[in-house]
């Protein structure tokens, strides 16, 4: 009988399609790349002296996989839909094709998974870009090839305990879990429990359910998967608004010639996206939720410690998330603009386009009103001499500058902007709220990648576990080598508990606590 109890919990490693098993090729658009250190990481908890009896629960709190960035689509299937040069569509049986495209990319991962979850249990929460887990189907991919893995390697007699989801989050009244994404309205859906299209002409059975692209996932599709081909890890810059600036910055010709191919599909997308992004006609099944949350809670935990959320808390819960940016009542191009801007500066930026942009247009038609001006002032020489310049051949010239010069204070904005939009601080201030709702001891979370630790005046301790795979972000409160392998470990002994923030050291290593960095 295991002396303790612990939690490993771990979020955002983005498994993708990883290495072609017949090429040995790995995918550009691959994000996760240890392997080796994550099978390591779990032998040392299963194997070393100081754990071997303790009762793990790994828990993999959102963006455990990344089906958007799957692009492979299977030859002679013919019953999957395909959408153009983007790959299969985000339904069911394509999503569990998916599914089995990331194992067969990354077999010791999936492996060291299998050989843990002999012992110890395996919860998974969905985040943003594995919200497809929602379907039976990919759920029970992932199920089957753990049992067929642990019996190939350990004999047909072996057994697995199979995994547990959560849409939304894990809370078993002490420690609640969840990735973060619906506090971020460029990647918030209408509804975390079912984040699927609402039932449309069309679309009536399960078969024809589609996960609904978010516009951070629309970004994805459509334009990080193009550009990661030549440029590995451009996803990985951090915050994503830096990615445009980037692309046009490091590659300016294909940055023009993006937005007059792929750029018009992705808009045509936001213009769908925006079209069915509305509210569900089912709304949260409140109940339905706080009893399976129960269940999977009291499965391995006192039952006392089981979830204890009542419908009506869970209400408020659902109401501290964003606005989706896509949603019928959102303002789609005003979301993009405070993302990039923030809120301070959008109105300043906006009428100084518009004055730059007016001044052009008179520079233009100088010649015809130049004729209406009284005589007195059409002979000023500082008049004359403007008036004769824009009759010159560089009239086209003065019009590029005036939005050279907007462009430029776009940037100046975007700099100094004081009020920019944060996604970390974003999901600490939630944290606090969550906090003040339901008193937990522990609030976990992911999505941002940036690894955060704060204490509330409550007690209860925030932590953000940042991620898995590679960084490139200007600011952080961790190195940068301390972004990448970051792990929550919970210790339950004796009626108390401790909590430590890690670093896995990779391959042949072991944990130590993370390194932050205040302020």
């Amino acid at each position: 009988m295991a002396d303790q109890k612990g939690f490993l919990v771990v979020s955002d490693l983005h498994l993708s399609e990883g290495r072609n098993p017949s090429t040995g090729w790995i995918d550009p658009r691959e994000d996760f790349l240890f392997d080796d250190d994550f099978a390591d990481f779990l032998e040392h908890h299963i194997s070393a002296g100081e754990w071997s009896n303790t009762e793990w629960t790994l828990i993999i709190a959102g963006d455990f996989v990344d089906f958007l960035q799957v692009t492979g689509v299977p030859p002679n299937q013919p019953e999957l839909e395909t959408e153009g040069g983007y790959g299969l569509v985000p339904g069911p049986l394509e999503s569990a094709w998916k599914m089995g495209r990331i194992i067969a990319g990354h077999p010791q991962f999936f492996n060291a998974l299998a050989r843990f979850s002999r012992s110890h249990r395996i919860i998974v929460v969905s985040g943003n870009h594995d919200a497809e887990f929602v379907f039976p189907e990919v759920r029970q991919a992932l199920t089957e090839s753990l049992e067929n893995r642990a019996r190939e390697i350990y004999g047909p007699s072996s057994r697995c305990i199979p995994p547990i989801f959560h849409p939304w989050f894990y809370y078993d009244g002490q420690i609640w879990i969840e990735h973060g994404h619906q506090y971020d309205p460029a990647n918030a859906f209408p509804s975390a429990e079912n984040p699927v299209i609402p039932e449309t002409k069309g679309m009536t059975t399960d078969r024809d359910s589609r996960i609904m692209l978010t516009l951070g996932s629309i970004f994805v599709r459509y334009l990080f998967n193009r550009v990661e081909t030549s440029s590995p890890f451009a996803d990985n810059i951090k915050p994503e608004t830096r990615f445009i600036g980037w692309f046009i910055r490091n590659h300016p010709a294909r940055s023009l010639a993006y937005f007059f191919t792929d750029g018009r599909t992705m808009f045509q997308k936001i213009k769908e996206s925006r079209r069915l992004s509305k509210e569900p006609s089912e709304k949260y099944n409140y109940q339905r939720i706080t009893d399976k949350n129960r269940d999977s809670a009291g499965k391995s935990r006192d039952k006392k410690r089981a979830c204890q959320v009542n419908p009506e808390t869970l209400r408020k819960l659902k109401n501290l998330g964003a606005r989706p940016m896509l949603s019928r009542s959102g303002r789609v191009m005003s979301g993009i603009l405070r993302l990039l801007l923030g809120t301070g500066r959008i109105a300043l930026f906006l009428s100084t386009l518009l004055l730059l942009n007016l001044s052009a247009v008179l520079l233009l038609l100088s010649p015809i009103w130049s004729l209406l001006l009284p005589p007195w002032l059409a002979a000023e020489p500082a008049l004359q001499a403007l008036i004769e310049w824009s009759r010159s051949s560089q009239i086209p010239l003065a019009f590029l500058l005036t939005q050279v010069a907007a462009l430029l204070l776009a940037w100046i904005a975007t700099r100094h902007s004081r009020k920019k939009y944060c996604c970390a601080r974003q999901l600490r201030e939630k944290a606090a709220k969550i906090a003040g709702i339901l008193d937990p001891e522990y609030i976990i979370m992911g999505h941002c990648h940036e690894t955060d630790l704060v204490k509330f005046p409550s007690g209860c301790q925030y932590i953000n576990t940042g991620t898995w795979t590679k960084i490139f972000s200007r600011e952080s409160s961790t190195t940068r080598e301390e972004k990448e392998l970051i792990y929550t470990r919970i210790i339950l002994k004796d009626g108390d508990s401790s909590l430590d923030l890690m670093k896995w050291e990779g391959r042949g290593g072991t944990g130590r606590r993370a390194n932050l960095i205040d302020g």
